[in-house]
């Protein structure tokens, strides 16, 4: 009983951290202490001892003269590890940290041991991803944007990628690519006239463009540049010489070729042919009076044809010097 409440006392210092269990057990009794440790999980079952977490133990004995036998226990419980990694690699890929070497889908252990010899235990949740292929057969339009390809010409188109787990991805296009039109319309009509092919309707000089679709559904855009002509005949001339209004010129004539086919008669009052010409060319084709051509009233006719277009015309030029 005396024994009994020693040993009561000393762990009671012990345990206000005033002295060391050992070092009082000592002074009153054999005493042996073990510095031990174990791994988590394990435990210590020497001298008497069963204990499987870090702290001071004492274990009390007779030895075999009668005495009392006290052992204390320091025991260390040293870490065991136990680890999960989830990665994924792309087909190829060899996985390669922590003891790996693995290259296919699956689940794989590795056992290994801390340095203090505990164990230390590493699953890998491993998947390999494939790559990804994919080809598109498709039709466009030319000159059409196809995921971000500019296509003017049939052909394979390819695009290089990665996957949201970075492996390759290489998606083929093969493309056929359908016409599309740009074409220009130049032609000319006489004022007064309206031009009404193609969609257009109108009336003035200019360049005017028309959108259309083809049979396969493309762009196709018709540019109108369209010339009006018309002529303007003078009433007076003065052929002074100066260089001015000398000619009876009759605008837009020859500048526009109004009238390809066309001729020009002049008389005076008396009925007397003064000036006649087929076909004006130029502008030395015109009728310019020469000195004998007295000032007064003349009288004119002219006649003229183009396609959808023919004129006769009757007026007075008045010749003042």
């Amino acid at each position: 009983m005396r024994r009994f409440l020693y040993i009561i006392f000393i762990l009671t210092l012990f345990s206000l951290n005033q002295v060391s269990a050992s070092s009082l057990l000592s002074n009153f009794f054999d005493t042996d202490t073990i510095h031990a440790s174990i791994c988590d999980g394990n435990t210590y079952n020497q001298y008497g001892f069963s204990e499987s977490q870090t702290g001071t133990y004492i274990h009390s004995d007779t030895t075999y003269l009668g005495d009392d036998s006290i052992t204390v226990l320091d025991l260390s419980v040293n870490p065991t590890y136990f680890d999960t990694i989830i990665v994924d690699i792309c087909d190829g890929q060899t996985y390669n940290q922590y003891g790996f070497s693995e290259n296919s889908t699956g689940i794989f252990i590795h056992n290994d041991t801390t340095f203090l010899d505990c164990d230390s235990i590493t699953v890998l949740d491993l998947t390999v991803r494939n790559p990804y292929y994919s080809t598109t057969y498709d039709t466009v339009c030319r000159g059409d944007d196809y995921e971000g390809f500019i296509v003017d010409t049939a052909g394979v188109y390819i695009k290089n990628l990665s996957t949201i787990y970075g492996c390759d991805s290489v998606l083929t296009y093969n493309l056929f690519v359908n016409p599309t039109y740009h074409d220009t319309i130049k032609t000319e009509i006489y004022k007064g006239e309206t031009y009404n092919k193609f969609g257009f309707k109108e009336t003035e000089t200019g360049v005017y463009a028309q959108e259309l679709k083809t049979y396969l559904g493309c762009d196709s855009i018709i540019y109108l540049d369209l010339q009006v002509n018309y002529i303007m005949i003078p009433n007076v001339i003065t052929p002074n010489g100066d260089g001015k209004n000398d000619v009876f010129e009759i605008h837009n004539l020859v500048k526009q070729d109004a009238f390809p086919e066309n001729e020009l008669i002049i008389y005076n009052r008396q009925g007397k042919l003064v000036y006649s010409m087929k076909n004006i060319q130029s502008e030395k084709d015109f009728w310019a009076p020469a000195n004998n051509i007295a000032s007064g009233t003349y009288f004119y006719r002219f006649t003229g044809k183009r396609p959808r277009k023919e004129v006769d015309l009757i007026g007075t030029i008045e010749v003042l010097r």
